[in-house]
C-alpha cells in the first residue's frame, strides 16, 4: 500500500535577508541619578576666634614640658607615630629598671650579687637613659610647640 499524500501545501522556508547592522539592544530604564548630599558652610573664624577643630598651642606645649616622656602632646596634636615611640620607649624601660634595681638582686645570694653588680648598674643606667631621653625629647618638643609662631 501506497502511503497517502496530503493535498496541503507545504511551507516553504524563506530566508531572512541578513543586514550589515547589528540589531540594536533593547533600552534598559535607567536610573536618575541621585543629588548630591548639600554641604555644610564651613564657619569662618573671626579675629581672635580659634577655628573648631584647632588644637591649642598653649596645652600641646604644656603637654610636652610636664608629660612628654610619654609623649602626650603627641597624641594631643594627632601624631600618633611619634606618641607610639615615646610610649614605648618609656614603658619598655621602666620595669626593665624596676625588676634590675629591686627584683634580681633580692633573689640571689650575695656572693652572686657581688659578681653581678657591675652588670645590673650598667643595665638600670642604660634604661635610664632611655627614659631621660624621651623626657628631654618630650620637653624640646613642648619648648618649641610654645615658641612657634602662628
Amino acid at each position: 500500500m501506497e502511503p497517502e499524500q496530503s493535498n496541503l501545501p507545504i511551507a516553504e522556508a524563506q530566508p531572512q535577508p541578513i543586514s550589515a547592522e547589528p540589531t540594536p539592544a533593547p533600552q534598559l530604564a535607567q536610573a536618575p541619578a541621585p543629588e548630591p548630599a548639600p554641604v555644610a558652610p564651613t564657619p569662618v573664624p573671626t579675629a581672635g576666634q580659634p577655628t573648631p577643630k584647632a588644637k591649642s598651642k598653649v596645652t600641646a606645649g604644656l603637654l610636652g614640658i610636664f608629660l612628654g616622656a610619654i609623649g602626650a602632646h603627641n597624641w594631643y596634636l594627632g601624631e600618633k607615630a611619634k606618641g607610639i615611640a615615646h610610649v614605648c620607649m618609656f614603658f619598655s624601660s621602666l620595669p626593665s629598671i624596676i625588676a634590675i634595681s629591686f627584683v634580681l638582686p633580692s633573689t640571689r645570694t650575695i656572693s652572686a650579687v657581688m659578681q653581678t653588680e657591675a652588670v645590673f648598674d650598667a643595665l638600670s643606667v642604660f634604661f635610664a637613659l632611655i627614659i631621660i631621653a624621651s623626657a628631654v625629647w618630650g620637653l624640646i618638643e613642648g619648648i618649641m610647640i610654645l615658641a612657634k609662631r602662628q
